[in-house]
């Protein structure tokens, strides 16, 4: 097991959220296979269409749930009609915080279920994070990941900090205002090149790869494998995780994507790629950002699978050797 203590508490501290993603983990063994036989593909984009596989073989290890029923239980996890439909007017300037608050926890909730089902399935102990969502008005300080002033609301990025000090798991920050303004396509600053394809996903799409650091984070703990992805490859693994996630959404099973929902995910990650070297901190040019989401949504050349985390890892964290 790991030496992190777990935690399934659900705390609420003003306005300021700190919500356990297995906090219903009782449900989680074996929900939301990354395949199912007779699923839809995953949506291609107008580049990619014909990246897309023909079939949707089960990746290594993948599980379905007791019985072969690929059925959660809980319908009210349909993404883009919980969540997004209620913040659908952050494109216009009409914000609603609390549904863009619950989208993040849709989203994450359910990636903690596809994560949760994989890891059981490969033998490893159950994924744990916390999710702050840092709401307008407050700020967080925590203990290495903010500075003693603490981060507000607005500021212009996420993270994920994993604290191990044995009263806390790995944290997923997300301050809530940059949170909504992605719906129009303003990422941490940066505004997408294509307006045309701006929407919901673009915050999932994040949101998914802050969970994607999570489960390298807690891949390296529990599998005592070291080093971690090194330079850009720590970044453009996350994002491959993320693409991983997005190949089950699109099956339908526990939310669905809407059409359009990769091209936004992928007009994302391009914004806020390296324009230049990447500096001290490289997270991949446009294009390599683009490329890792694809593999792990539809799959590489060696592995034309979608959803398999181990094409993931043997593009960018080769010392895992898996």
């Amino acid at each position: 097991m790991s030496n992190r203590q777990r935690t399934r508490a659900a705390t609420l501290v003003g306005a300021l959220t700190y919500a356990c993603l297995a906090a219903f983990a009782s449900g989680c063994s074996g929900l939301l296979p990354l395949g199912t036989a007779g699923a839809q593909q995953p949506p291609p984009t107008s580049q990619q269409a014909s990246s897309a596989p023909s079939s949707q073989p089960t990746p290594a290890g993948s599980t379905t749930a007791p019985g072969g029923d690929t059925s959660t239980g809980t319908a009210d996890y349909q993404l883009d009609r919980s969540g997004a439909a209620a913040t659908s007017d952050n494109r216009s300037g009409e914000v609603d915080y609390a549904a863009t608050s619950q989208y993040a926890i849709d989203i994450l909730q359910n990636a903690d279920r596809v994560w949760t089902a994989w890891f059981k399935a490969q033998g490893y102990p159950e994924p744990y994070v916390v999710l702050d969502l840092i709401q307008p008005g407050q700020s967080l300080v925590l203990t290495p990941c903010t500075s003693a002033n603490g981060m507000p609301s607005s500021y212009p990025n996420a993270f994920y900090c994993d604290v191990s000090n044995g009263t806390d798991n790995g944290h997923i920050i997300i301050p809530i205002e940059t949170l909504a303004r992605m719906w129009s396509g303003d990422i941490f600053g940066t505004q997408v090149s294509d307006v045309k394809a701006v929407g919901d996903y673009a915050a999932g799409v994040i949101l998914s790869h802050e969970f994607g650091h999570s489960v390298t984070a807690e891949l390296a703990e529990d599998t005592g494998r070291t080093p971690m992805a090194k330079g850009k490859n720590k970044e453009l693994i996350a994002d491959c995780f993320a693409g991983v996630h997005t190949y089950a959404l699109s099956l339908g099973t526990d939310g669905s994507l809407d059409p359009g929902d990769v091209d936004e995910a992928l007009n994302a990650l391009a914004a806020i790629g390296d324009q230049g070297d990447g500096g001290t901190d490289p997270h991949g040019t446009p294009a390599e950002r683009k490329n890792a989401f694809q593999i792990g949504l539809y799959g590489s050349q060696a592995d034309p699978r979608g959803g398999v985390p181990a094409n993931c890892t043997k593009a960018f964290w080769p010392e895992f050797g898996g």
